[in-house]
């Protein structure tokens, strides 16, 4: 899920996007055609059917990607980003 903000003070777009269970080198950020893509994978827990079986299982796994479109001529150098505790933050100009 994703919430974008535009700061009036900063004349900055924010982009907070959940990614939870996640490090920051298993989240991948591309700049192209105009939009941002933002991809990873979750993995499926290594639970191993000897130790018993599952219950329940709601967690979602596989590969995501979402695009967020950005202004034209948006300088990918002007792009940062940053990430805590399975929540990443971008933001552009």
């Amino acid at each position: 899920r994703v919430h974008l903000f535009e700061s009036k003070d900063t004349n900055r777009v924010i982009a907070t996007i959940e990614v939870p269970g996640l490090r920051k080198d298993e989240v991948q950020l591309v700049a192209r055609d105009n939009q941002l893509f933002i991809s990873g994978e979750r993995r499926p827990l290594a639970y191993s059917d000897d130790l018993g079986r599952t219950l329940v299982n709601e967690l979602k796994f596989g590969r995501f990607e979402r695009a967020i479109p950005l202004p034209p001529g948006t300088e990918p150098s002007s792009i940062s980003a940053s990430m805590d505790d399975g929540m990443l933050t971008v933001s552009w100009p």
